[in-house]
Formats: C-alpha cells, sequence, structure tokens
C-alpha cells in the first residue's frame, strides 16, 4: 500500500529509496528475478542520477537478455505483478 502511494507522488525521491528496498526485500525472499528488477528500474526511474545501479545490474546480468528486455518493455505490467507477490 505505501508503495502505491508513493507511485501517486511522483516527484518525491524518498519513493525511490522505498522501491528500492521493495527490490531488496522481493530479492531477499527469492521472489522472481524479474519482479525485483521491474523494481529497481522503478527506483532507477524516480532517484534518476541518485540512483544506485549496481544491485539492478548484477540482477540482470543474472536474467538472459530477451528476460530483461520483457521487464524494460513491459515495465508497468512487472511491476504491478511484482506488488502483488506474497513470499
Amino acid at each position: 500500500a505505501a508503495l502505491a502511494l508513493d507511485d501517486m507522488v511522483k516527484q518525491d525521491r524518498t519513493a525511490g529509496a522505498d522501491w528500492f528496498t521493495y527490490a531488496q526485500f522481493l530479492e531477499s525472499t527469492g521472489a522472481p528475478p524479474r519482479y525485483a528488477m521491474a523494481a529497481y528500474l522503478k527506483s532507477e526511474g524516480v532517484l534518476r542520477d541518485k540512483a544506485d545501479t549496481k544491485p539492478r545490474e548484477a540482477l540482470e546480468a543474472k536474467l538472459t537478455k530477451a528476460e530483461a528486455a520483457e521487464v524494460r518493455r513491459n515495465m508497468s505490467d512487472w511491476v504491478h505483478s511484482a506488488l502483488s507477490y506474497h513470499p
């Protein structure tokens, strides 16, 4: 619910930190890697030049190029799925 609220406040940099933390949570619980990648990308979109891209880059390197491209192409769908994930 907090991430959904963050999404309504487009310019709030704390939302980027929340998405980053959620991506880390997804990774730590064994969620599908594409969910975590979508959350990292969402974080980067909010934080822009302040974003730490290393965790996403490491995760993305584990995916096939086709998987990573699918997440980027349909990011809003993957973000929605990530928000619906229950470990």
